[in-house]
């Protein structure tokens, strides 16, 4: 492709001039360009180079783009603090706030375990804490916003409105964490984020500022851990049974049998381990020491045995863990409720209890019914 001198410069508004007494060394004609046009042509070099300059108004300026946080590891984190200013947190100091504190691997627990302090130790959703301090650590200073203090509150970041978040190596947060930022929410599904104590504002994208409500990070898996093919046994006892229940699991197929190895009627084990699964806790209402029972701090209450007690052994070993029962009373939407392993005390949907209950009646009148008729 080659270019054609003379309509370049008619485009100009130039004449081209077939003087050879006037042509550059090399060409065979020479460019004149009217007197008109220079005026045109310093405008459009001026504009040119002041754009070239960087110190018009909109030029983004180079900046190195880094971590927000320069020393962060998030392995070795042992405590999260998030806490936002609510007027009606009253039994808080005017502060929702919740705090995730590691406990290292231990006789009984197999890896670190995130539990939330405002929740009496209860487990926290360890995949949520996780993905927290990722996010954190893939924080980066891309996209800065603004460094002016006086448009915190124009991004909602001033210190009486944004979630603050804290993150520490040690078991107790200090006066210097390793991570101390404010958050609020950004269009398009991002974060404002500025460091505590400092000015500037950074968007970061595709993050939701998390909730500081410690209900939002309770771990509300079902007291029941096993799925239904990791059991070897199932007992039952308490006022709410007849008698006990005992079901084992014959390896090799759905049969199921008692201690006299007379087959139990599979819909029905089937209905119970369904049940079974969807034992979820509710409420925490406090703490208790692993052992313990549903009811050990004194009281007639404590004297009597639990409703229903529930003892299930896993198939492949292991000690088996019990989960105790209190009696729905009538028009109650919860009951009380604990793993026996565990080390808190919570409440389960009282709907849940009672159909457990009569899950395991019903396996009773139909091993009843099948000797009758033999």
């Amino acid at each position: 492709m080659t270019w054609d001198v003379r309509k370049a410069a008619t485009l100009m508004g130039a004449t081209v001039a077939n003087s050879t007494s006037t042509s550059a060394p090399g060409f065979g004609s020479a460019i004149y360009i009217a007197p008109r046009n220079w005026c045109l042509l310093a405008i459009f070099a001026g504009l040119f180079g002041f754009w070239l300059s960087g110190d018009g108004a909109g030029v983004v300026e180079e900046r190195e783009v880094r971590p927000l946080f320069d020393v962060f590891d998030a392995d070795r984190v042992q405590r999260v603090v998030l806490e936002r200013p609510d007027a009606a947190a009253v039994e808080t100091g005017g502060v929702e706030r919740t705090s995730l504190v590691l406990l290292p691997a231990a006789e009984g627990r197999k890896q670190a375990a995130w539990t939330l302090e405002e929740l009496f130790g209860a487990a926290a959703f360890r995949d949520r804490v996780e993905r927290l301090l990722s996010r954190i650590g893939s924080m980066t200073t891309l996209d800065l916003v603004s460094a002016d203090p006086e448009r915190h509150e124009e991004y909602g970041l001033t210190e009486d409105r944004a979630l603050r978040v804290r993150a520490s190596v040690n078991e107790t947060m200090g006066d210097s964490p390793m991570v101390d930022l404010l958050l609020a929410p950004a269009p398009d599904r991002g974060a404002w984020v500025r460091k505590f104590g400092e000015s500037e504002v950074w968007r970061i994208a595709r993050f939701n500022p998390p909730s500081p409500a410690p209900r939002a990070w309770f771990d509300d898996s079902s007291l029941m851990p096993l799925g239904d093919r990791a059991i070897e046994s199932i007992r039952a006892s308490g006022a709410a049974v007849p008698k006990e229940v005992a079901i084992y699991f014959v390896p090799g197929g759905e049969r199921f049998v008692d201690e006299a190895g007379r087959g139990w009627d599979v819909p029905r084990v089937l209905d119970l381990q369904s049940r079974l699964q969807t034992l979820f806790p509710i409420n925490v209402t406090g703490a208790k020491a692993a052992g313990e029972t549903l009811d050990p701090d004194g009281g007639s209450e404590s004297q009597l045995p639990p409703w229903l007690r529930l003892e299930i052994v896993p198939l492949l070993g292991g000690k088996a863990f019990h989960i105790e029962l209190a009696e729905p009373a009538e028009g109650d939407t919860e009951c009380r409720a604990v793993l026996v392993q565990g080390t808190t005390r919570v409440t389960v949907a009282a709907s849940t209890v009672r159909k457990i209950a009569a899950a395991l009646g019903g396996l009773l009148e139909a091993q009843v019914g099948d000797d009758a008729g033999k």
